[in-house]
């Protein structure tokens, strides 16, 4: 029988008097239940049945047009029922099969519908790739991939709020390669090899444009150079994607390599494992999490001598490359210590240059340790006789003698403070003994280096967090390329260091030579004669973003006879013209900057041949080497660094670049509409 309180109590949580009754009803007058069956709860019960659910309703799968998973029809108003749709049930079941050819054929129609829409309301579109599909996936990354490549590039035109230069990329799936590029580009162990090359290949003639474009940037009109042509080249077989697929960046290097075997020993190191008696290039160090230490040194410590150093000259560098890269890679299972990114490192520290030298390091690592522990018990025999205090005992001995033996009572005093002299001569032979005996010796090596100068440095010139985010290092400033800014190296070090969750950082570090400037010259082998021996000179400088040299009145190489005459007009800077007869039609199109004049560079020496004229050095006074662009003086703090250099006299690597590769740079800087000369 139904209560008639339990009814008011449900009436009152604003159900009607009917709802609730028939709720007690159902749940046999139990109010919990009969609430939980008003809100559509289950109540637990299972086969017991009543009169009006005489058996448990069996959950259905929730179609396609399914909104709601109604448990209590009861509830449901008559009206719902104009909304429902007609659609027959076996066509609903048509649409939850997996997609097959004849399921995406009308999802194509409709695709080829709003593309021709769109073509001819908007932009010319390329056309879509509507090949039927196993997947959705790919035909919406089909339909994303095709938009994004036609995004519309920037106004290319140079200004004051564009005077860095950069590489872009509308397909998205060649942009891994724009940071990679960028930094190589600023490496004069790369710039310099890749420019010299004379390869027929279409896509290594495009990265010669694209590092040219870098090193005349000073003398072009525009502020970026796209990667259209690099993607055309790259093709189906070379690397593409995102730049946190697997082994992205050892692809894109390899790839590097194999289009032009000569840049393989720019990049390739060889490892050397005495007891697999096996030698291995490595171009490409990935480091994981669980290897990972604070510091470069320390995972290279562990990598190659493990953490007790028993292999130790069995895994070494046989040879290092001018160019190595390290990459640290972490996912969202684990977490990493803080890393302290090094600005300058010495890898042949693990090859047979350092080993006998980093063996005494170690050996006088053990040996302070044994110091150590031997100061240890000494001052614990100093301190402590039979487990009591000698100061005490030595202080309550000389008091009791003190009225029976004055004299043997000062002896003791005397004793007592002989201990404490030499207990403090102990305690600073111990604090010496830490010191040597920290393995932190092995995490700097600031010793080893100090005794082998032999030893090559290597210089951090790129750090790589994702195709957008990234450093790079043109001469002595970084740059933030996200941000288009110049940063110092503690703001890089940070942005490493705080870097928490999955990623994948790349670091790149160049060999460090002390002199690394160089200048361009146009060159073509076929119009090198006895008798014809100009070369277009295009310009003096040292780095990509180096300034034109200043106050050149006149400098000679009796080596190979390069003579540089200043126009009378020079004020601030020499640009180069290009001046050779075979190529007249291309220097009248050739762009000079507005403050700057023009200078001819001839190179007279009819005795020599092609190949003495490759081995030749162009040497410049220190006061005419580049100095630091105008957009890097961030602060005064830098500015007198690059004014004055007491060294006399610098040789200045004479780089021969292929006539084609120079006219292609005439030409978008011809072809480029609306630029003001």
């Amino acid at each position: 029988m139904v209560n008639d309180s339990q009814i008011e109590m449900l009436q009152e949580m604003g159900f009607l008097r009917q709802q609730a009754s028939e709720a007690l009803t159902v749940s046999g007058n139990d109010l919990n239940k009969a609430i939980a069956f008003l809100f559509g709860e289950d109540d637990g019960s299972s086969g017991a049945g009543t009169q009006q659910l005489p058996y448990d309703v069996e959950q259905g799968v929730n179609h396609i047009l399914d909104s709601v998973n109604i448990q209590n029809p009861h509830d449901i108003p008559n009206f719902v029922g104009l909304y429902a749709s007609t659609t027959p049930l076996e066509e609903v079941r048509h649409y939850e099969r997996p997609i097959s050819d004849d399921s995406v054929a009308p999802s194509s129609d409709s695709l080829v519908n709003m593309h021709e829409s769109m073509k001819e309301n908007m932009v010319d579109y390329p056309s879509v790739n509507l090949a039927p599909s196993s997947s959705s996936d790919s035909l919406e990354d089909a339909i994303l991939n095709s938009l994004l490549n036609e995004e519309e590039y920037p106004e290319n035109i140079k200004t004051d709020l564009t005077n860095v230069p950069m590489i872009l990329s509308k397909t998205r799936d060649v942009r891994c390669w724009v940071p990679l590029l960028m930094i190589l580009a600023h490496s004069s162990a790369f710039a310099v090899p890749i420019l010299e090359l004379k390869s027929e290949l279409p896509f290594v003639q495009e990265v010669q444009k694209i590092v040219y474009f870098m090193h005349k940037f000073n003398e072009s009109k525009r502020w970026y150079v796209d990667t259209d042509q690099l993607a055309t080249f790259l093709g189906k077989q070379g690397p593409r994607g995102s730049y946190h697929e697997e082994e992205m960046v050892l692809g894109m290097i390899d790839y590097l390599m194999s289009q032009e075997p000569a840049l393989r020993p720019i990049f390739e190191s060889m490892v050397q494992s005495l007891d697999e008696e096996i030698d291995k290039d490595l171009t490409v160090l990935e480091i994981d999490a669980d290897s990972r230490g604070t510091t470069l040194y320390d995972t290279l410590n562990e990598l190659f001598w493990q953490k007790d150093f028993e292999f130790l000259g069995k895994i070494k560098y046989s040879s290092v490359a001018p160019i190595v890269t390290y990459q640290l890679v972490a996912d969202s299972d684990t977490v990493c210590v803080p890393f302290l990114l090094q600005e300058t490192i010495y890898p042949e520290i693990y090859s047979d240059k350092a080993e006998a030298r980093v063996r005494d390091e170690i050996h006088s690592i053990k040996r302070a340790q044994m110091d150590y522990h031997t100061l240890n018990r000494k001052l614990m025999d100093f301190n402590f006789f039979e487990g009591k205090k000698i100061d005490g005992i030595l202080s309550q001995t000389a008091a009791a003698l003190h009225q029976t033996n004055p004299g043997a009572s000062d002896d003791i005093l005397g004793l007592a403070e002989q201990l404490k002299t030499c207990r403090l001569s102990e305690i600073q032979n111990q604090d010496r003994a830490k010191i040597n005996a920290s393995p932190e010796r092995l995490t700097l090596f600031e010793n080893i280096i100090a005794d082998l100068p032999n030893l090559r440095p290597y210089k951090l010139i790129g750090v790589i967090f994702s195709e957008s985010r990234y450093f790079v290092r043109a001469s002595d400033t970084w740059i933030d390329m996200d941000a288009g800014v110049t940063v110092d190296f503690a703001n890089v070090r940070s942005t490493v260091e705080n870097c928490a969750g999955p990623h994948l950082i790349t670091l790149i570090y160049e060999e460090f030579q002390t002199n690394d400037a160089f200048t361009i010259i146009a060159h073509d082998e076929d119009e090198t004669t006895a008798n014809d021996n100009k070369i277009r000179a295009d310009h003096v400088g040292k780095d990509v973003f180096g300034e034109s040299s200043s106050n050149v009145n006149r400098a000679q190489s009796e080596e190979n006879g390069v003579c540089i005459e200043q126009g009378k007009e020079s004020v601030d800077g020499v640009i180069s013209q290009i001046v050779t007869s075979a190529a007249a039609d291309m220097s009248k199109t050739a762009h000079n900057s507005p403050d700057d004049t023009d200078t001819k560079m001839s190179l007279a020496n009819p005795g020599s041949s092609a190949e003495e004229e490759s081995k030749s050095d162009l040497v410049l006074s220190a006061q005419d080497i580049v100095k630091r662009p105008k957009w890097a003086m961030v602060d005064g703090r830098h500015k007198d660094q690059y004014i004055d250099n007491p060294a006399p006299k610098t040789q200045v690597k004479v780089v021969r670049v292929r006539q084609n590769v120079v006219q292609r740079f005439v030409e978008d800087e011809t072809n480029l509409p609306n630029a003001a000369v």
